[in-house]
């Protein structure tokens, strides 16, 4: 991985062109930053991953095909493999807690200014990982008791999948757009 006096290679992914264009743009004010490229799905990403070997990949975690976890994931996979950011039009909590259990160095909401996803790439890049949800203890799960039938889960129990599912259902999607 680069030290902040060398230029440091960042992948962009987004499935909102917008946002990707936005957020390249930025970047490329960065004289210690260079943009290798932009991806919008977990396919695109993963074959721009291995030909530019980015030294960050800055993931959002909801992908329209699949999970950004799962891509997440995928990149952390390999020894050597790129650092990655996770961002989000979610807030801190439980998404930010899934993107560093799936190997996120660091994370950060849409919500915050640019310069905060800016200021994430350089202390990932110059420390290993990002202050704030990296170093927040996970949530408590509950502990169940063998006598007491169990009842309903809390959101936290839920699969990546399923939690997926559940936001897409709060989106207003139907099973069929769902299932794309």
């Amino acid at each position: 991985m680069p030290t902040m006096s060398e230029i440091a290679k960042v992948l962009i992914v987004d499935d909102h062109p917008t946002t990707r264009e936005g957020l390249k743009e930025y970047l490329d004010r960065c004289p210690e930053l260079q943009v290798c490229g932009v991806a919008d799905d977990i396919r695109s990403a993963l074959s721009a991953a291995a030909l530019e070997q980015p030294d960050i990949v800055v993931v959002d975690i909801n992908l329209r095909e699949c999970s950004g976890l799962d891509l997440i994931r995928e990149l952390r996979r390999s020894e050597g493999g790129p650092a990655v950011l996770a961002w989000s039009m979610h807030d801190h909590g439980l998404f930010a807690q899934r993107a560093i259990k799936a190997g996120a160095s660091g994370y950060v909401s849409k919500m915050q200014r640019t310069e905060d996803v800016v200021t994430s790439i350089r202390v990932i890049l110059d420390k290993g990982t990002a202050p704030g949800p990296s170093s927040t203890p996970a949530p408590k799960r509950r502990q169940g008791n063998k006598n007491k039938p169990s009842g309903p889960g809390t959101v936290e129990d839920l699969s990546d999948r399923e939690l997926q599912v559940l936001q897409m259902m709060g989106e207003g999607l139907d099973m069929q757009q769902m299932m794309l």
